[in-house]
């Protein structure tokens, strides 16, 4: 069923994709419901959206699976790089310059940047933290992805919180920035092209490119088994 939802589907309406997997219309409805989009039309506006963003990146590797059998070390080098200058050029288009001034006047006026995030997010962080300590400005960085949420109940009034999650989902960072939002403090979010809890909850939102489908595949992996009733 996943797999027909997502195939192309553009090309059939609500009735014939249900045909086409042997299922009635209520059931794409509900498959579209648990993935949390209103009905099929927004479910099917959102895949064609990424499809077409997709289409128009990434042209030359697969940046899911970029090596070959034969690839020899200096081609593999070269893909690397090409892929690493590729992210940037296409994450620098996804920024708008209303969202990039929002998020500069949010850190401005902020004692300090609280940085949240997980594992690599985490460490990548870290070069971040130190330029910014290098023109004078504080960041704070927590070590213990286990304290997350500990640390956004400590952090003062005046402060500003920049959470950086590619799947936007991540949990223990939608429960630090729950805490933060209580506490009035305002979020930036890092993340991916799609939808999220988290780019719904942030009061702004800077893009990050992806070699990968996101919305669509990130909610297709909360289905379980919707059995016809």
């Amino acid at each position: 069923m996943a797999i027909l939802v997502t195939g192309q589907p553009g090309r059939l309406s609500e009735h014939g994709r249900a045909g086409a997997a042997f299922a009635s219309p209520s059931t794409l409805v509900r498959i579209a419901h648990k993935m949390d989009f209103k009905g099929w039309n927004e479910l099917k506006e959102a895949f064609l959206k990424e499809e077409e963003y997709f289409q128009s990146h990434f042209q030359e590797i697969d940046a899911n699976l970029p090596f070959q059998r034969g690839d020899n070390i200096m081609s593999i080098a070269a893909k690397i790089g090409a892929l690493k200058k590729e992210a940037i050029d296409d994450t620098r288009s996804l920024l708008s310059h209303d969202d990039l001034q929002k998020a500069l006047l949010i850190m401005r006026k902020a004692s300090y940047i609280g940085v949240y995030g997980a594992s690599n997010n985490l460490i990548i962080s870290r070069e971040f933290q130190y330029n910014m300590n290098r023109i004078g400005r504080r960041v704070d960085l927590c070590q213990l992805q286990g304290e997350i949420v500990y640390t956004a109940y400590l952090a003062e009034k005046n402060s500003c919180a920049l959470v950086i999650s590619y799947s936007g989902e991540t949990p223990i960072l939608i429960r630090a920035v729950e805490v933060l939002k209580l506490h009035g403090i305002p979020v930036v979010v890092i993340t991916n092209i799609g939808e999220s809890r988290l780019s719904k909850m942030a009061d702004c939102v800077l893009r990050i490119d992806s070699g990968r489908t996101i919305e669509v595949g990130r909610r297709l992996t909360t289905v379980d088994i919707i059995r016809e009733e």
